[in-house]
C-alpha cells in the first residue's frame, strides 16, 4: 500500500516507453462496482460506513498533498473482501458486515488542487477538458457550469453521490 496512505494503490515503477510514460501499480482486488454485484450485503450500514471512512481517508490524503482525483466513482475504488472463516458463499451471513479494504486507483484525470498552480494548462485547454473531468453521474455543479477554478470539493461531491448510489438509490436513467 501507499507508504503514507493504506487506501491508495501503490505506484511500483515508472518507465518511459517511446514518448509515453508507463506507470506500474500494484494489483488489488475488484472494483467497488463489481464487488457491489458480488457481495449481497455491501449496502448494509456497517459496510457503507467502512466504505465511506476508507474513501474519505484516501481523498483526505490526496487533498492534503495538493491533488484532486477528478474521477471518484465505484469503478475507481478497488476492494478486497474478507469474510473471515467463512469459506464458501453458502455460509456467508449476509447480515454480518464483510471486512473490506478499499484503495483508490486510476489517477489518469488527476490534477493539482490549487488553480493558481495549473499554469501549464491553458485556459482554452482546461475549458475543453471540462467535459472529461469526472464521470457524468458524479459531476459536481462547478464542473457542470464550467468553473475552471474548481477545487477538492468536486471529489467530495462525487463521493457523496457514490455513497448515495451504493446505499440503494438508483440513478433515474439506470436500467
Amino acid at each position: 500500500s501507499c507508504a503514507r496512505c493504506p487506501h491508495i494503490v501503490t505506484l511500483l515503477d515508472v518507465a518511459k516507453v517511446g514518448p509515453r510514460l508507463c506507470l506500474v501499480f500494484e494489483v488489488w482486488g475488484n472494483s467497488l462496482a463489481c464487488t457491489r454485484k458480488q457481495v449481497a450485503n455491501l449496502d448494509s450500514a456497517g459496510n457503507l460506513r467502512t466504505i465511506f471512512q476508507q474513501s474519505l481517508k484516501s481523498l483526505s490524503f490526496l487533498h492534503t498533498v495538493g491533488v484532486i482525483h477528478c474521477d471518484v466513482k465505484p469503478d475507481n475504488f478497488l476492494v478486497k473482501v474478507d469474510f473471515g472463516d467463512q469459506t464458501d458463499d453458502s455460509t456467508v451471513d449476509e447480515h454480518e458486515p464483510a471486512r473490506l479494504h478499499l484503495k483508490l486507483a486510476d489517477f489518469g484525470s488527476s490534477m493539482v488542487a490549487d488553480p493558481a498552480r495549473r499554469h501549464r494548462i491553458t485556459k482554452a485547454t482546461l475549458e475543453r477538458e471540462m467535459n472529461y473531468i469526472t464521470t457524468m453521474n458524479y459531476r459536481a455543479p462547478e464542473i457542470v457550469f464550467g468553473d475552471i477554478n474548481f477545487g477538492t470539493g468536486i471529489d467530495l461531491w462525487a463521493l457523496g453521490i457514490m455513497m448515495f448510489h451504493l446505499g440503494g438509490v438508483r440513478f433515474t436513467y439506470d436500467d
